[in-house]
């Protein structure tokens, strides 16, 4: 645009160069658009427009030239302009005898952003700055050289099109859609333009004749209001949204009435800002609202430029409004980008989002100005008091909301009529919370905080309400007590000065002393803080006055608590431990008495100053362990156990605090209570010293030699430990839960004492106050920070209202919902130890949250190193086998490598070997042992480096199977499943691995209560069935193994129900395989895989084990995906850092995450395998150690991690002879339907629980020993007769810790009387040993020792004395602990049989030995090359080659045989009974397993025994009552009388049986040992077998003993060979030989 003006010219002259750098255009060549180069300014576009006489001219001020770019091809100087908006620029009034326009009136041109300089004051201002920029060289504005084709790019980036050099469109179309469109502007627009003219012609009659100089100095007079351009814009841009039009003039009609409506209302006229553009516009408005505008010139756009009109007006209010939301200037201006459309974006305008941000952020900050009511701020602030007094409550004694305020120094004081009121009826009864936060006002010299008293909301989970505020610049305890005495007054006035000021119950407030003091003057009355914790000591000891008890409890915020403990621990802990420390400080916060704050820190104290892993350190974490856990599941302490300390599954400890953590502006550094505590002396602290100083003593002992051996205790900390107790136990109810909640129960005080808060608003932080802050700083004050405190109050006031209504409407709210629905559970407001690090909840397909730990598993893998999970990861194996799938054998693929992932398995089937075809199993567990033998061998099948199994080799094993029985359709949806069931598990178990478990249903009666087990299946899967919704398996089996009603008939009562019932596990194996129900094709999980479940839930209560036994870790498992209209099975396997994927030849490594996170693509599970980690031994070892006392060595023993797995182990495979564990009862049914008789053997073990007396085992013993047994005949059950055969020489009994007796137990029950059979003899057990059995995999043996206790130190082997030990200490510090009582008693003892010497004097001598028996027996030996049969005894020639070896050691088998040839040959008078040497060693080790009383039906019984590598011979003559002993050498070390005893034992227990009386044998019996004489004694060690059969022979045919010369040996072992021989039976190959022994 041109303008003749000489001023103009002048300037231009002046600096040419500098006018051409603002112009925003380079001039056009191009002949078709010469013309643009001087647009002269036509009067109107229609010709028959004539204007009136009284006209308001006008020429829009232009403040803005966004972006022009200056490009010139042949000037390398030619630079960019980036003109930024300027406020009210000084403007030139033309005259209009001056202007070059034929349109004669006054016109204003902006000096900042018209083309030229029309303005000699814009003159002096640019020579200025030109100065300024040559003084100040450094200061000078970035430009850039834009080449072509950095335009081009720049272009594509505001999706203009850069391929051409103009933006153009027909005008034409443009006046052709306004005629069509028949745009009408709306009624209110219609409104706001007739005020818009009103006040034009207010304005001018009021206007004062001036002088064009003067007119700056009055700039209110000629402000004007330019609405009508924007209302004008908004309904020119529906049909031209391409230009940017520049309004020169406008007029309003005179008019004297409006009842014409088609009547002129105004009319304007205006151009297009573009430089290259020659559109114009004349716009009428009739009185109808309709608009007419016509278009002339041509529209041409420079894609180099971009431009924008000012914004204004209403404009500039709605701008405001998004601003005072908190929206940042940068946001809404984005926000406006996105809003623009294609025409604004195509030819430049940018009218819908102004020039730059920098325009939004100055209407922002007008819109802070306008909240200020005066410059001074004094002023200011007595105005806003003024204004909230007439808003708000005006009608009420306490109106407005700021009622008190002082400037220097800076202190106001908030609040309205309404906090007052709730303050009145509800402060008593609920707790408070105040907190202080900086932040909101600009800190120039000083700090300015904000304080707010904060309720909580009568609804648990609604906003809560400040009571009262106050903004200060002074943070002492007085400013505090002044303003709460300023909230008192108030409340003085309002309810009169006779009543009582309201005291909360409870106050919350961070770790600041000023709050701390404030309150206890305030609240309590209290001077000091140690007048406060003695009052506080005084009610925790039931020793509290009345006054005591109307305490206002003071109660430090947890999250500014643990802060300040994670400070101090990395002051005196490692980086690992740190975690740790503050472990130990929250269980301390969360202790509900003084009793229970006493055994924490006594531990803590054992703990951290133990100088090795002794006894007392073990205990003291288990028991820290086990009360987090009691914690945990306390109702009164939810929400408050250690939310943000975690100890991962992974035994990683993780905190969610963040160091650099900063409250908000606030720090506790100076304003904490640490210098006031350290030197504050109180109740609290001398007891926790003299713990601390007894727990010191008590340790020394440790220190001793004895006890060097121990490992190192990787948590000391004494530093820490002191630190704790100088800063924190001073004062600990501040910061516990010692006068939280309804204290007045807790301590036995009268409920009508104590002012007990409502317990729905329990809590443990300033949650309330932290969350109305936020509120303040992101709603009320939209997360800005202001320069004057009036702003700040004065938006305080206009939203304090909505608050209040919005605390009351949640109220009345949810008191009207329909509680047929419950609503949804709002999450309280809580301070979180970390504020800037939320909480990320991990969710995933295959996972949930991770299961917890405890501390003993945390301390034991991250700072001792012992996790169970490395041993895992050491058997995973080195490689995978990879298998081709060409006849869709992914089934097979999938389930071979599930077994191949675990070495475990892998190292079992490696031990075993193949199966052999000769094997008692089936062709299927022959065939699959086989096939998964050659493949971990890689003898077959497997090729190449790569363990590749060919398809060739998949056909032929699958063929394999097949043949045996296997038949597997790869299109059944179950393929896996069956293939699993038929074959795999079958194998696996032949390879004896532990994968079976046992489910049984227990049923509680409904009548007697009486527990009793209904069914019991032994498993080797666990299917679980879809109920609900997926969650984690641990929860899953929780949810189907519980309790439910079902009809059972209880086998106690015999009530028919119903009753109920629940499935438990009576163990757990190694192995764990789960399958999910199947649920078709479309399969989805039953369960969500987790890497690691516990399963303790489900396991009996009967079952004492340790925590690892019930902890899986996921080994591998297997999904599927469609492919081709079939099923492809994927397995995946656990890898150290991550998982394997194998997909047939296809093995990828996978992280973990995309396992377990929501990434991961949905499959379903068809099988999973996990695997106990845990290989620790904890109950062999501890079974052994006590049933041997600690004196034995100890053998290689099955581990075990449950006490009843032990025991069944040490009972069915007779660890420790004499049965140390069981009651065995012989029991005798003389059938009176088939006359048939029976025996039986019973035999009964049981972990019984501990009460004070053995009724209980007297009761299930009874009844055991009174059970029926089967007849071996006719299947009728019944009873004749029962002897008690042998009875435990050790009781095993438990009891959990958490039971009421168990303290008592330990103290009282030293000796129980047992009497199995009633009106028998009771039998008395006194106790040996108590097993503490700790978290984890830890015991300690603890024995009485008088009124102390012995510990049993591993190093000495010797039971050391444990100082200072209460048995209340055991009872906290172990899950379970085990009672072993020990008898001395026997069921028949000892015999004093009358010894004589047998006289043989009368008998003849045996026939002497035949030489020709060596021809014989070698003639013999040649016809049995094969296994031969003699007296139903299979032997071999290697057999009769050994007892031919002078030096050969016969064995049970040349014995047994050959004594059953002497039976057989015995003279007609002498009816003889040979006992096997396998029946006489389990009779003499009492493993007596079966019964056959036919004894007394023999005249001679011989019975061979075996001890020590010696046979020497018991004969028992019947008919003479006589016992004879055979012994050729008496000197090996022999249990010869309790080996007697025994036997004549079983020989006693026949005798009763038939007659119900016992055998006298001290008085009928006689006991001879004839082998006395030397010449009748071996002279070397292999001959004891000999002579034992040589001897017996001639006792059973009444010859007189045998005289063996040593060079007759040969001869006699001959002999017997001999002997064997002629009565050997060569077995043929298909003969089934049988062995008897």
């Amino acid at each position: 645009m041109q303008v003749n003006c000489k001023c103009a010219e002048t300037f231009s002259n002046m600096d040419n160069q500098e006018i051409t750098s603002f112009n925003s255009f380079k001039p056009i060549n191009n002949k078709k658009h010469s013309h643009l180069q001087k647009i002269p300014v036509q009067n109107a576009f229609s010709p028959e427009y004539e204007p009136p006489i009284n006209n308001t001219y006008t020429v829009e001020k232009e403040e803005i030239v966004m972006s022009n770019f200056i490009i010139d091809d042949n000037d390398d100087d030619k630079i960019s302009n980036i003109a930024s908006p300027i406020c009210d620029a000084p403007q030139l009034y033309m005259s209009p005898v001056s202007s070059a326009s034929p349109i004669t009136s006054s016109k204003i041109i902006s000096c900042d952003s018209s083309p030229l300089k029309t303005s000699k004051l814009s003159a002096v201002s640019h020579a200025f700055n030109k100065l300024k920029n040559m003084i100040s060289p450094n200061k000078v504005n970035d430009h850039s050289n834009i080449t072509d084709d950095q335009r081009d790019v720049l272009l594509m980036l505001q999706r203009r099109n850069n391929n051409k050099s103009v933006f153009t469109i027909d005008i034409n179309e443009i006046q052709e859609a306004e005629r069509s469109k028949n745009i009408i502007i709306s009624q209110n627009h219609m409104e706001t333009l007739r005020e818009v003219n009103a006040a034009e012609i207010e304005k001018k009659e009021n206007k004062n004749i001036t002088n064009d100089l003067d007119d700056g100095i009055n700039i209110k007079t000629r402000k004007r209001n330019l609405e009508w351009i924007t209302i004008l814009n908004l309904y020119i841009a529906k049909t031209n949204d391409y230009c940017v039009f520049v309004y020169e003039r406008h007029y309003f009609a005179t008019r004297s009435s409006t009842e014409n409506m088609l009547q002129l209302f105004m009319n304007a006229d205006a151009h297009c800002q573009f430089s290259t553009c020659s559109c114009r516009l004349h716009a009428i408005i009739s009185e109808n609202g309709k608009l007419k505008v016509d278009y002339s010139g041509e529209i041409i756009h420079d894609p180099s430029e971009l431009h924008s009109r000012p914004v204004r007006g209403s404009q500039r209010d709605e701008l405001q409004k998004y601003t005072l939301l908190g929206s940042t200037p940068s946001a809404v201006r984005l926000h406006q980008l996105k809003g623009m459309s294609p025409a604004n974006k195509a030819a430049g305008n940018r009218n819908a989002v102004g020039s730059s941000a920098s325009v939004i952020r100055k209407i922002a900050s007008e819109a802070n100005v306008k909240l200020r009511r005066d410059k001074d701020l004094n002023e200011s602030l007595k105005q806003l008091k003024v204004e909230q007094a007439t808003k708000i409550f005006p009608a009420e004694s306490i109106r407005g909301y700021l009622q008190e305020f002082n400037i220097e120094p800076l202190r106001l004081v908030c609040f309205t009529a309404a906090g007052i009121a709730i303050y009145n009826k509800f402060a008593s009864s609920m707790p408070l919370s105040w907190d202080a936060t900086g932040g909101i006002i600009v800190n120039r010299t000083r700090k300015i905080f904000y304080y707010e008293l904060t309720i909580s909301n009568l609804i648990k989970g609604g906003p809560s309400l400040p009571l009262t505020a106050m903004i200060s610049a002074s943070h002492g305890t007085m400013d505090i007590i002044h303003w709460l005495n300023c909230f008192i007054a108030k409340y003085k006035e309002a309810y009169g000065y006779s009543d009582v000021f309201p005291k909360p119950p409870v106050i919350h407030s961070d770790r600041a002393l000023v709050f701390l003091l404030a309150g206890i003057q305030i609240f309590n009355n209290d001077e000091t803080m140690d007048r406060y914790i003695e009052r506080c000591w005084r009610i925790v000891n039931k020793t509290a006055t009345k006054r005591d008890l109307e305490i206002t409890v003071l109660h430090a915020c947890l999250g500014h608590f643990m802060k300040n403990v994670k400070r101090n621990a990395a002051k005196e802990l490692a980086k690992k431990q740190i975690p740790f420390g503050m472990w130990l400080m929250a269980l301390l916060v969360n202790s509900n008495t003084l009793d229970e704050m006493i055994v924490i820190w006594r531990n803590i104290c054992f703990v951290l100053l133990s100088p090795n892993q002794n006894d007392r350190f073990k205990m003291a974490i288990s028991t820290l362990s086990k009360l987090a856990e009691q914690m945990n599941g306390d109702p009164e302490k939810t929400n408050y156990i250690l939310q943000n300390v975690t100890v991962t599954s992974h035994a990683s400890v993780t905190d969610k605090l963040n160091e650099q953590a900063d409250d908000d502006g606030t720090n506790d550094d100076g304003l904490g209570e640490e210098e006031a505590v350290a030197n504050m002396e109180s109740s609290f602290k001398a007891l926790f010293t003299s713990i601390y100083q007894e727990t010191k003593e008590i340790l020394k002992h440790y220190n001793n030699q004895q006890w060097q051996e121990l490992p190192p205790n990787p948590l000391f900390s004494a530093g820490y430990l002191i630190r704790l107790l100088k800063q924190y136990m001073g004062i600990a109810p501040i910061w516990s839960n010692l006068l939280l909640g309804n204290f007045a129960q807790r301590y036995d005080y009268s409920s009508n004492d104590v002012r007990t808060p409502c317990m729905c608003h329990v809590g443990r932080t300033t949650g309330v106050s932290e969350s109305q802050m936020r509120v303040l700083k992101e709603t009320i004050l939209h997360k800005k920070v202001y320069t004057r405190v009036d702003e700040v109050i004065s938006l305080m006031g206009e939203t304090i209202e909505a608050i209040e209504i919005q605390f009351t409407d949640y109220i009345f709210m949810n008191k009207q919902k329909n509680r047929v629905l419950p609503a949804k559970r709002h999450k309280p407001a809580q301070e979180a130890w970390n504020k800037r690090k939320p909480t990320k909840k991990q969710k995933g397909v295959y996972t949930s949250e991770k299961p917890p730990s405890n501390l003993v598993h945390m301390m034991n893998s991250q700072l001792l190193k012992k996790n169970d999970d490395i041993l895992l990861d050491a058997e995973q194996p080195t490689q995978h086998f990879r298998f081709e799938n060409k006849e869709k054998n992914s089934w097979f693929n999938s389930v071979c490598q599930m077994v191949f992932a675990s070495r475990n398995l892998v190292e079992t089937i490696t031990q075993f070997g193949s199966i052999p075809a000769s094997a008692s199993v089936s062709d299927a567990i022959t065939v699959t042992g086989s096939i998964l033998h050659s493949f971990v061998t890689k003898s077959s099948y497997v090729e190449g480096k790569d363990a590749v199994v060919v398809a060739e080799s998949i056909g032929q094993l699958l063929g394999h199977l097949r043949w045996a029985g296997v038949k597997i359709c790869s299109r059944d949806n179950e393929c896996v499943f069956k293939f699993f069931v038929t074959a795999i598990v079958s194998t696996l178990l032949y390879y004896k691995v532990d994968l079976q478990f046992t489910l049984n249903t227990s049923m509680e009666c409904s009548s007697c209560g009486i527990s009793s087990i209904i069914t019991t299946q032994i498993c080797d899967f666990l299917l679980l069935q879809k109920i609900g919704t997926e969650d984690i398996l641990d929860n899953v089996v929780a949810d189907l193994f519980g309790r439910t009603l079902q009809k059972y008939t209880c086998p106690e009562c015999s009530d028919e129900g119903p009753h109920y019932s629940s499935m438990i596990l009576s163990n757990c194996s190694k192995h764990f395989f789960v399958r999910p129900q199947s649920a078709g094709a479309t399969a989805h999980n039953v369960f969500r895989l987790t890497p690691r479940i516990n399963i303790s839930k489900i396991i009996s209560n009967k079952i004492i084990h340790t925590s690892s036994y019930a902890r899986y870790t996921l080994q591998s498992f297997i999904t599927f995906y469609e492919k081709n209209k079939d099923r492809q099975y994927v397995t995946y396997t656990r890898k150290k850092e991550g998982w394997f994927r194998l997909d047939d030849m296809d093995v990828k490594v996978i992280t973990s995450t995309s396992i377990f996170q929501d990434e991961f693509k949905c499959l379903p599970v068809v099988l999973a395998h996990y695997i106990r980690p845990s290989e620790t031994d904890v109950f062999s070892t501890t079974l052994f150690n006590v049933l041997t006392n600690f004196s034995r060595p100890q053998p290689v023993l099955l581990p075990t991690l449950s006490l009843n797995d032990a025991v069944n182990y040490f009972v069915q495979k007779n660890i420790i002879e004499n049965n140390p564990l069981t009651l065995v009862v012989v029991k005798y049914y003389n059938c009176a339907f088939c006359k048939k008789e029976t025996y039986a053997v019973d035999r009964m073990h049981e972990i019984w629980s501990m009460r004070s007396t053995a009724t209980h085992i007297n009761d299930k013993m009874a009844s055991f020993v009174r059970k029926k047994i089967i007849c071996s005949s006719c299947q009728k059950p019944g009873l004749t007769n029962s002897v008690v055969y042998d009875i435990p020489k050790f009781l095993v009994l438990n009891t959990r810790s958490n039971d009421a007796d168990c303290v008592k137990l330990i103290d009282e029950v030293d000796l129980l009387f047992v009497q199995p059979i009633d009106m028998s003899l009771s039998f008395e057990y006194s106790i040996q040993t108590a097993i503490i059995v700790l978290e984890e995999d830890q015991v300690i043996y603890l024995r009485k020792n008088g009124n102390n206790y012995l510990s049993y130190n591993k190093t000495t082997n010797q039971f050391e004395a444990i100082i200072d030990l209460t048995t209340q200490q055991t009872g906290l510090a172990s899950n379970w602990t085990i009672f072993i009582y020990k008898t001395e008693a026997v069921i028949f003892d000892s015999l004093k049989l009358e010894t004589i010497v047998l006289d043989q004097s009368n008998l003849q001598s045996a026939p002497n030995v035949d030489v020709l028996c060596i021809g014989v027996v070698q003639g013999l030996l040649p016809l049995f090359p094969r296994p031969f049969k003699v007296s139903s005894i299979q032997m071999e020639q290697r057999d009769i080659n050994i007892l031919l070896n002078e030096s050969g050691n016969i064995n049970d088998l040349i014995v047994n045989s050959h004594l059953r040839l002497i039976a057989s040959n015995a003279p007609a008078n002498n009816f003889v009974l040979v006992l096997d040497s396998l029946l006489v060693s389990n009779i003499l080790r009492k493993d007596l397993k079966r019964f056959d009383a036919t004894w007394f039906n023999y005249d001679i019984i011989l019975c061979p025994i075996q001890q020590n590598n010696h046979w020497y011979l018991i004969i028992l003559d019947i008919k003479k009552k006589l016992i004879v002993e055979v012994d050729t050498l008496s000197t090996v070390d022999i249990p010869r009388t309790q080996n007697l005893t025994r036997l004549l034992h079983v020989l006693n227990i026949q005798w009763l049986l038939r007659h119900k009386t016992a055998i006298n044998f001290e008085q009928h019996w006689k006991l001879a040992t004839p082998i006395i004489d030397k010449k009748f004694q071996q002279t070397d060690a292999h001959s004891c077998g000999v002579h034992l059969l040589i001897q017996a022979r001639a006792y059973v045919n009444n010859y007189k003993f045998v005289h063996i010369p040593q060079d007759k040996i040969r001869l006699y072992r001959y002999q017997l060979a001999e002997d064997i021989l002629r009565q050997a039976e060569l077995l043929s190959d298909s003969s089934d030989s049988e062995v008897s022994y």
